[in-house]
């Protein structure tokens, strides 16, 4: 069944869209700038530069073209060979449209048409941009359900893709340069998760192992090493090495075992040894450039971070986000602020700063410097989305927390060039720049890193 705009999440368990649903109705009673149905005046909100997937930053339009996009669950993948835009291949899981949209180059015009498609029939021009049908082989079109993530390791010599509705990673040796669906041979792909290229079962469709994926929402390659959040499983399995099909992890995260997969609330202590046994809940996306590992622990309302890749099992990471300390989780109602997340799902770094999508915020959170100096429950320096730490709602730019109405701004229906609805996908640009899934408003986003606010710019007329 094809994913509706209004449901962005449908892809992801349904504990977490319950919850989402909670957190969201939470929010709509928080007291905000501009509040009630007055002129007053509002702070400003960081303003996007771009728009991929709608042909203005105030319309919402589904549909299945070179120039649409329906719901972008997971991250935007870039291949930029010389750290520039020239040359840079920019891709797109349009999660509900069962494809890829790749773009050659970083798209700088409004609403621009995507160069290829991967996943549907790209050999009939006919149907390369008008099909949007869910499947399951790698050797026939459509080959994705529901893909949630898109990366390409920083050699550019591997695509993985997340393909979430399949409970499988995909994994291929690509041709540079990477400009074309032609880039890519369905004959040398490298499934995880099922034992072959046409099975799509959960788990494959008996226990869980080392070898099993459930809704896996990202797949990453750096320096070698495959990272997936096994969402489903609420863990995190790493392969040492680049995998052949159906081939067992070597690292698992978030649970104490190998053949458990049960949500956790909090970490467990041992007194014995005064340590914690991590425990993960449904962890949506992973980032790493081979010296670090960022998990956003979706379900625990945190982000985890290791110094370096694990090696271990059940590796207690060094330090968190979102909460005080391991341990601890943060419940959805209360969790806006500079620290507090609800059900963050997407990360992007660029090896400096760390940019978080606090999907259930409807906001995306940076915070400056972290790698360098990493910190439990770390305040964030900036927000995208809202125009301060404390508004929460979606769409809705004169910050009223009631998404709608727009009785002091009566130009847009809520949409605009600096409102977000449930972001999920991030991506770092180069020059300071960066891409953010507007999952809920079915598009893409750039905006510059520089443009987000803290809450103490001079409040403008919440009409403009």
């Amino acid at each position: 069944m094809k994913q509706s705009i209004g449901r962005p999440f449908s892809a992801r368990p349904s504990a977490l869209l319950l919850a989402l649903s909670a957190a969201a109705a939470a929010a709509v009673g928080l007291a905000a700038c501009g509040g009630g149905n007055d002129n007053g005046s509002c702070h400003y909100t960081a303003q996007a530069i771009n728009v991929i997937g709608q042909t203005s930053f105030k319309t919402l339009v589904s549909g299945t073209s070179s120039t649409n996009v329906n719901g972008p669950q997971g991250s935007v993948g870039l291949y930029s060979p010389d750290g520039t835009a020239a040359g840079a291949t920019l891709l797109v899981a349009d999660t509900s449209n069962h494809r890829i949209l790749g773009f050659n180059g970083i798209p700088s015009s409004l609403n621009a048409a995507a160069s290829f498609v991967i996943g549907q029939d790209a050999t009939d021009a006919t149907k390369e941009f008008t099909e949007s049908n869910p499947g399951t082989s790698i050797s026939t079109f459509p080959w994705f359900r529901r893909p949630s993530k898109v990366w390409i390791d920083s050699s550019g010599q591997y695509l993985v893709v997340a393909d979430t509705g399949n409970n499988r990673v995909l994994i291929w040796p690509i041709t540079l340069p990477f400009n074309s669906a032609g880039a890519i041979d369905p004959s040398q792909v490298a499934v995880l998760g099922q034992t072959d290229g046409v099975s799509g079962d959960t788990n494959q469709g008996g226990a869980i192992s080392l070898k099993t994926l459930n809704q896996p929402t990202s797949a990453i390659i750096v320096d070698g090493k495959l990272v997936v959040a096994d969402t489903g499983n609420s863990r995190v399995l790493v392969w040492n090495s680049i995998p052949a099909t159906g081939q067992s992890a070597d690292v698992v995260l978030g649970q104490t075992d190998f053949v458990s997969g049960t949500a956790g609330s909090v970490d467990i202590f041992n007194n014995a040894t005064q340590t914690y046994s991590l425990r993960m809940n449904l962890p949506d996306d992973a980032w790493s450039d081979g010296s670090h590992l960022l998990v956003a622990d979706t379900g625990n309302n945190r982000v985890l971070y290791w110094s370096a890749m694990p090696t271990t099992q059940d590796q207690l990471a060094t330090s968190v986000l979102g909460v005080d300390k391991f341990g601890d989780t943060a419940p959805p109602s209360g969790s806006a602020g500079q620290t507090g997340f609800a059900f963050p799902s997407a990360l992007a770094s660029d090896g400096v700063d760390v940019l978080v999508a606090d999907t259930g915020n409807n906001r995306v959170l940076r915070f400056a410097s972290y790698l360098a100096a990493p910190s439990n429950d770390k305040a964030a320096d900036d927000v995208f989305g809202q125009s301060t730490f404390f508004n929460v709602q979606h769409n809705d730019p004169d910050q009223n927390n009631v998404v709608g109405d727009q009785s002091v701004n009566p130009n847009t229906s809520g949409i605009t060039a600096g409102t977000l609805y449930t972001p999920t996908g991030l991506v770092m640009l180069p020059g300071g720049q960066f891409w953010v899934g507007d999952s809920g408003n079915a598009r893409m986003l750039r905006f510059a890193v520089a443009s987000g606010v803290d809450g103490s710019q001079p409040q403008v007329p919440c009409g403009k």
